[in-house]
């Protein structure tokens, strides 16, 4: 598939951001508060709860990428079915406007 570089591409840079986000929540976790406050700017560290829980969306990401791209697949090959039932009853119809008039 012609989406299979990019898709791959696309889930090296997530699985980079949840590593550089996991390391940061980590960082924050397994540090006092005082040894918090002296490496991470104010405003950051009042963004703490919000970053650990992007983190946390972030690891689910690669999952919720893979089941949307399995069911974007999946449709793929349903739209492809969905025309050949089409194709079938146009011709249908068109044989039985031909043989009743």
């Amino acid at each position: 598939m012609a989406f299979e570089g990019t898709t791959a591409k696309v889930a090296d840079r997530l699985s980079q951001s949840v590593l550089s986000v996991h390391n940061l929540a980590e960082l924050i976790r397994n540090t006092s508060p005082i040894q918090a406050n002296a490496k991470l700017p104010k405003e950051l560290l009042a963004k703490a709860s919000s970053i650990k829980n992007t983190g946390v969306l972030l690891q689910q990401m690669p999952g919720v990428i893979a089941a949307l791209d399995a069911h974007s697949d999946k449709s793929l090959v349903s739209f492809s079915e969905l025309e050949t039932i089409l194709s079938l009853l146009n011709q249908q119809t068109n044989a039985d406007k031909q043989s009743n008039p």
